[in-house]
């Protein structure tokens, strides 16, 4: 039996692993951002910078995070899941591998 919905379609069986897999190693998050940015300066002022601005916002997603030695299974999991999010690698201290995922259309559809 198959599940799914346009372009996403599982196997039952591999929802229901994923789903288990998900509740041990996964988690959903959400941060605040302070985000600072400048604007361009006026086009009639002599002024060399523009303004200086920011705003916080409220950031979310869903993380998954390896050992890089699980390397293949989480690209495999990345794979069934229609590529969603970003896989981050880190090779220094942490050895760590993780799938990202932070769109709001993708988020909808994973939960």
């Amino acid at each position: 039996m198959y599940l799914g919905h346009g372009k996403h379609i599982f196997k039952t069986n591999w929802i229901s692993w994923f789903i288990g897999f998900f509740d041990a190693e996964a988690n959903f998050k959400t941060f605040p951002k302070n985000i600072n940015y400048t604007t361009a300066p006026p086009l009639r002022r002599s002024a060399l910078i523009g303004k200086i601005s920011n705003y916080y916002n409220i950031g979310y997603g869903f993380h998954l995070s390896l050992s890089i030695k699980d390397r293949e299974l989480l690209l495999q999991i990345h794979k069934n899941l229609n590529y969603l999010g970003q896989i981050y690698e880190y090779n220094n201290n942490r050895q760590e591998i993780r799938l990202a995922i932070t769109k709001l259309d993708d988020l909808k559809w994973l939960i």
